[in-house]
């Protein structure tokens, strides 16, 4: 057995049983919690545009940057002459951390890329790495 439940059929000039209401209202139920996450087109246009690179700025490194933003960062930046990619996950970003038991000893992470618009990012690429 699926679990699946029979809907009654409605038959024309036939009386509409209490049961055949009570069904009718529990699919609407449904139906409205299932809007509630969208039409199959918003979520379709959603999940693409989750897959489209996006356009970012990190400030105090003065770096345009490529990325993807999942659980995990993954971007591309430019190293002079072709992007060279990388990712980052639960970096404490902008923070400045002191380990001596380690190779580097301190170091201070960049500040969060921001997210920008392609126009912003084309220009100022341009402006740093181009000219």
């Amino acid at each position: 057995m699926s679990g699946k439940r029979e809907r009654p059929a409605a038959e024309p000039g036939k009386e509409v049983r209490m049961d055949e209401v009570s069904v009718f209202f529990e699919d609407i139920e449904q139906l409205k919690k299932y809007r509630e996450f969208g039409t199959i087109e918003e979520l379709s246009k959603m999940e693409k545009e989750e897959n489209i690179l996006k356009f970012y700025y990190c400030e105090n490194e003065d770096s345009y940057l490529l990325g993807l933003r999942i659980d995990t960062f993954y971007y591309a930046h430019w190293d002079g002459k072709r992007f060279v990619f990388d990712m980052s996950r639960y970096l404490p970003w902008g923070e400045h951390v002191v380990s001596p038991g380690t190779l580097w000893k301190e170091h201070t992470y960049p500040s969060e890329p921001k997210e920008i618009n392609f126009t912003d990012w084309l220009n100022g690429f341009i402006v740093r790495y181009i000219q």
